[in-house]
């Protein structure tokens, strides 16, 4: 009987490291893949990358570390960065912003990891390492997120430690603190080694010391972490960075009341601060907003955009994954989160069913959508055949457009 992610990663999640052959939910992590995503980072948002030398980084975000229009393979791109820079390695973050291909195949499976165990208040991000050179980019290092690490081309060593192990060693703060210890001699054997494959995953827990190294000569891998460690600043700031409007920010009366004593109780200032939040409706809508927002994108910061689609109304499409798609009332507004961009609509019952068919991942049509909307408020009967369809209609080019929404036909 096949498994499902769930099914394999069940017994092993937040507890020990494990190695996945070839599981079938890796089967999207392909060097095509990789070529495509590299192709699309110049004109993507969100996206980082960094060209190193061992551990020392020779570019921050440079165009001529990127690949070329002539270079057709990942080897002939290696093989150019390799003539310039000696053995070369290459970090892109959040390569998913870049390739909606990678969206579209992450975001099920997490949708369906933050059903069974709730979404991490840290977030996610995916990462490309690509390498010609068999040194660990970092050394020895432990991180506060759970990785999953799925190998493209090539095959990777992963040397694994358990944090007790080198904790007394390295005097390392806390468990979930990252900690880099660089290119130094560890003479205590790994507790695990894993050799990973082509097609294979290998996933560790916050906290375990580890080192990757590259046997091969050229190595492709794209790490999905997952940041565990509950951050509550980190969060607001990321929660922060979703703009949800400026009059929520500026109210036209200000409010005049005790501010945060720059020499006070800490303690009573953060519970001023809490008490101030919860009580401000528009502080609380602020963060509503912004969680809305947060929790569609997945915990990423930034999600990949595609063309509108010219047809909608005569094809058929469906949701990528649950999660994708969060709604919240407001009062008298219906707030929409499809990847991480926010609409408003009216809080109408009928739009609210509409949304609550859109999440069942079924594929659906303008005319099925616009039934439910009938079915459920008989008074949407009223408005023209032609405008409700066109209120549907761009609703589902805008899911679209964030990659929440696929075309199947």
């Amino acid at each position: 009987m096949p498994t499902t992610f769930l099914d394999d990663i069940a017994t092993d999640w937040h507890r020990s490291p494990r190695l996945f052959t070839t599981p079938s939910w890796s089967a999207w992590a392909t060097p095509e893949l990789v070529l495509d995503a590299l192709r699309n980072i110049v004109r993507s948002v969100g996206v980082g990358w960094r060209l190193f030398a061992g551990e020392d980084q020779i570019s921050r975000n440079h165009k001529d570390a990127l690949i070329r229009d002539e270079e057709a393979t990942l080897a002939e791109y290696l093989a150019r960065l390799g003539g310039e820079r000696g053995l070369p390695g290459l970090i892109v973050n959040d390569i998913q912003a870049a390739s909606p291909a990678c969206w579209l195949s992450i975001a099920p499976l997490l949708s369906t990891l933050y059903a069974e165990y709730g979404m991490p208040f840290g977030g996610a991000l995916v990462d490309l390492f690509f390498s010609g050179r068999s040194e660990s980019f970092f050394g020895v290092h432990k991180d506060d997120q759970d990785v999953f690490m799925f190998v493209v081309a090539g095959c990777k060593r992963v040397e694994l430690w358990r944090y007790e192990t080198l904790a007394e060693a390295f005097g390392s703060p806390r468990y979930y603190a990252s900690l880099h210890l660089g290119q130094v001699s560890v003479e205590q054997a790994p507790d695990l080694v894993f050799e990973v494959q082509a097609g294979d995953v290998a996933y560790w827990p916050a906290g375990y010391w580890h080192r990757v190294r590259n046997l091969a000569e050229l190595t492709a891998g794209l790490s999905l972490g997952l940041f565990t460690r509950p951050d509550p600043l980190s969060l607001l700031a990321r929660l922060e960075g979703f703009d949800v409007g400026v009059a929520a920010r500026h109210p036209s009366k200000p409010e005049r009341r005790r501010g945060l004593g720059p020499l006070e109780d800490c303690q009573a200032d953060v519970n001023d601060l809490l008490a101030a939040v919860a009580s401000d409706p528009a502080a609380h809508e602020q963060l509503v907003a912004g969680t809305a927002a947060w929790k569609s994108s997945l915990g990423f910061r930034a999600s990949p955009r595609v063309a509108r689609p010219e047809r909608v109304a005569e094809r058929r499409f469906r949701l990528v994954a649950p999660a994708l798609l969060q709604v919240a009332e407001l009062g008298d507004d219906l707030l929409v989160a499809a990847s991480g961009d926010l609409a408003r609509y009216p809080n109408d019952a009928g739009l609210a069913q509409v949304l609550a068919a859109l999440r069942r991942c079924e594929p659906t049509t303008v005319v099925d959508l616009d039934h439910e909307l009938c079915s459920c408020d008989p008074a949407w009967r009223e408005v023209a055949d032609t405008d409700r369809r066109a209120l549907l209609t761009k609703m589902i080019a805008d899911f679209v457009e964030v990659c929440a929404v696929t075309m199947i036909d």
